[in-house]
């Protein structure tokens, strides 16, 4: 089909990569997803999450810019581990503030790239 001139759009890589470790966690994170698409922020979610590390070369793999990793420790505080995947920059963000936070990044990203 390339060879026939046919269009295929690139796909744009993730901003955000949510990695979810139990099935609280990916509840949470199917309406967090939801959330983050409805105000177009480009984000996957690995719903196969067993172990962190193969996620995040998951992550990698797929040129994510972030990683925010929810597991037992983080539902039961209530936080999330965000990470930067190209500084390895890592934060603890309250639930309360996640989607905030996401897209405050999110949009200072877009400005400085403009």
């Amino acid at each position: 089909m390339v060879s026939q001139g046919a269009y295929f759009p690139q796909k744009n890589s993730p901003f955000v990569f949510i990695i979810p470790l139990n099935e609280e966690a990916k509840k949470y994170a199917l309406v967090l997803t939801k959330d983050l698409r409805h105000h177009k922020i480009p984000c996957e979610i690995d719903l196969n999450a067993k172990k962190i590390q193969k996620s995040l070369q998951l992550a990698t793999k797929l040129q994510a810019n972030n990683a925010l990793i929810i597991g037992d420790d983080e539902m039961n505080n209530k936080k999330a581990q965000f990470k930067d995947l190209n500084s390895r920059e890592q934060n603890e963000i309250n639930f309360d503030n996640i989607k905030i936070f996401i897209r405050n990044k999110y949009y200072n990203l877009k400005e400085q790239k403009a």
